[in-house]
């Protein structure tokens, strides 16, 4: 397992394609980890809010309810 090459690959140098399957796991591990990160830190709510912006989002019970920037939730 080459892991100079994975780190290339995460790093955008080096093409996923050419890694062998067992790099390409890890890489896919690493990536899932990133997006996951990523999700976590997200607050669109208020992101919405100081745009000003409405939006929708389903409540608990899988109905649509729209939110607009100047409501308390």
């Amino acid at each position: 397992m080459s892991h100079r090459d994975i780190e290339r690959v995460l790093a955008g140098e080096l093409s996923y394609d050419t890694l062998a399957d067992p790099e390409q796991a890890v890489v896919r591990t690493a990536w899932d980890g990133r997006i996951d990160a990523a999700r976590k830190a997200l607050d669109l709510e208020a992101e919405f809010k100081a745009a000003g912006e409405t939006w929708s989002e389903s409540d608990a019970g899988g109905s649509v309810v729209t939110r607009a920037a100047e409501s308390d939730r």
